[in-house]
C-alpha cells in the first residue's frame, strides 16, 4: 500500500483535509456575522454622514450647484461613501475574503457595498420595531 507524505495512506488524508475545511468554514460563519453586524453600522454611519454634508450643503448654498452637476449631482451619496470608507480607512467586505489589487478599488468597493446596505439597515430596523411591538 502507497503512503502519503505525511505516512498515512491517501484516502485519509483526504478525509482529513476535508474536515479540516470544513470545521474551518463552520469557525469562519461568527466572523461572517460580525462582518454584516459592521456593514448594517457603517450603513448607518453613513445615513447620518450624508444627512450632516447635505445639512451643511444647503446652509452654504453650495448644494443646488453641486445637484445640477451631471455625474456628482446624480452620485453625490455614493462619493460621500466612498469618501467616509477613504477617511475612515474602513474594509468591512474583507472579513468575507474581498481583496482588490489597488487602495482605490477596495474603498470604492466597499463605498458602494455600504451604500447598498441602507435599504437592509431599513428593513432590519423595521423587522425590530415590528417585533417589539409584538
Amino acid at each position: 500500500m502507497r503512503y502519503g507524505v505525511c505516512g498515512y495512506p491517501p484516502i485519509f488524508t483526504k478525509v482529513l483535509l476535508l474536515f479540516a475545511v470544513r470545521t474551518q468554514s463552520l469557525q469562519n460563519w461568527g466572523n461572517l456575522m460580525y462582518t454584516l453586524g459592521a456593514l448594517l453600522l457603517s450603513a448607518l454611519l453613513l445615513g447620518a454622514v450624508v444627512s450632516v454634508i447635505e445639512s451643511v450643503l444647503h446652509l452654504v448654498g453650495a448644494h443646488s450647484v453641486i445637484s445640477k452637476l451631471p455625474i456628482i449631482g446624480a452620485h453625490l451619496s455614493l462619493i460621500i461613501a466612498i469618501g467616509m470608507v477613504w477617511w475612515l480607512k474602513m474594509n468591512p467586505i474583507a472579513g468575507w475574503g474581498v481583496t482588490f489589487s489597488d487602495d482605490w478599488m477596495t474603498y470604492a468597493a466597499n463605498g458602494a457595498i455600504i451604500l447598498g446596505m441602507i435599504p437592509v439597515k431599513d428593513a432590519v430596523i423595521n423587522m425590530v420595531n415590528k417585533g417589539l411591538r409584538a
